[in-house]
């Protein structure tokens, strides 16, 4: 439901700020940018912090916080004057909200190591089918009843989901004590704990998000570009981008299940190799349907490559470390959030928007080709 009610915004950002006087075509790609930046940036500064204190007072205040604001940022975003306005209500969203990294940490600290994968994999599912509803209901309502209601249909989602929170979800406290032998002692969370983490799996994390990440905010200038025009573009995005969010949401239920039957480095290598290939012919594509397939299908490919490291840094601490890991990993991944539309920004305004797909193919290739040095280092090390 966080998904749902923010993905009725994503599809219509580049369109709204055009609404609010931005009409220059760099300028476009240029704020689009920095919408995707700003709070990535904001999220990622805070990330560390709320993890702590999620491991100090608990996952579920956290996850009720991060809904809360959600819905006034939403509510806002809805009521913005100008194109300022809203970049200051997205720092505000990453500073305040992390719905995702508050439920990551929410589950990863009442779930048995054997079945971690799974779970992180059916946790990523549930976001991306939020997400991929969100964005195919969003630009259809978008499309139908305007930009700005579409923002406050979105803050009411987001209000149900937190009472649902607040009512319904129950938090396993199985990190606040532990047995040594002579009585339980607190534990207390430790950046040094997690320092293996911190040199290979959140290295991944970081470039993994700069790649999945590169081509979303573009792809609305993309189908305007092809299609010369503002109307219905809104609800084509949304369904485009749904198509995605569906691929990754089944990769994160099936594909995901086979990290905890092999090396989680190697399945990741494997898996952004394909989708590196599978992108390549997107750069030539100027047909909506057989690039919503080729989206499609590079997706279905990388969609369970975030919840495999994911699931792999779990495994290497403690749980009740883990409200701490997952905002390390959310500060992380935001970077890699932010850097992303700013190397889509200077693509796509450089050389062209489709020179966007073209970097996408090779950001995953480089992944990939990371991804397994790294299985080969861990290999040789146990031997």
């Amino acid at each position: 439901m966080s998904l749902l009610g923010f993905a009725f915004c994503v599809p219509v950002l580049p369109y709204y700020i055009q609404e609010l006087g931005v009409t220059s075509p760099d300028m476009i790609k240029l704020y689009t940018g920095l919408m995707s930046a700003v709070p990535a940036i904001s999220l990622g500064i805070m990330a560390p912090i709320w993890g702590n204190l999620a491991d100090r007072f608990g996952k579920k205040i956290m996850m009720v916080r991060a809904m809360f604001f959600a819905f006034i940022v939403l509510f806002l975003l809805g009521l913005a004057q100008n194109v300022n306005q809203v970049l200051m209500i997205r720092l505000m969203q990453g500073l305040f909200t992390g719905t995702v990294a508050a439920s990551y940490a929410l589950v990863a600290a009442g779930t048995p190591d054997e079945n971690m994968s799974y779970a992180i994999g059916i946790l990523s599912s549930s976001i991306f089918i939020g997400n991929s509803a969100g964005l195919a209901v969003g630009g259809i309502v978008a499309d139908l009843v305007g930009y700005r209601t579409s923002f406050l249909i979105g803050s009411a989602v987001m209000l149900a989901g937190l009472a649902f929170v607040m009512v319904f979800v129950k938090e396993i406290k199985s990190g606040e004590t532990v047995d040594s032998g002579d009585g339980k002692i607190k534990v207390k969370s430790s950046i040094k704990a997690l320092l293996p983490v911190a040199s290979v799996v959140l290295s991944m994390i970081f470039m993994i998000r700069i790649a999945r990440t590169l081509t979303d905010p573009y792809i609305p200038i993309y189908i305007q570009e092809i299609r010369n025009t503002l109307t219905g573009s809104a609800t084509i995005s949304g369904l485009i981008r749904a198509f995605s969010s569906i691929a990754t949401a089944v990769a994160g239920i099936f594909i995901v299940r086979l990290g905890d039957r092999m090396d989680r480095f190697k399945l990741s290598a494997v898996l952004l190799a394909l989708g590196a290939l599978l992108a390549i012919p997107m750069f030539l594509i100027r047909d909506l349907v057989v690039f919503t397939i080729m989206n499609f299908l590079v997706f279905l490919a990388i969609g369970g490559v975030d919840p495999i490291m994911s699931s792999q840094a779990s495994l290497m601490v403690k749980s009740e470390n883990r409200g701490v890991l997952f905002g390390l990993i959310t500060m992380v991944g935001s970077f890699g959030w932010a850097v992303s539309p700013l190397i889509g920004s200077f693509v796509t305004i450089r050389f062209s928007t489709t020179a966007i797909f073209a970097a996408f193919s090779i950001l995953m290739a480089f992944s990939a080709v990371m991804s397994y040095v790294i299985y080969i280092a861990r290999r040789k090390k146990s031997e």
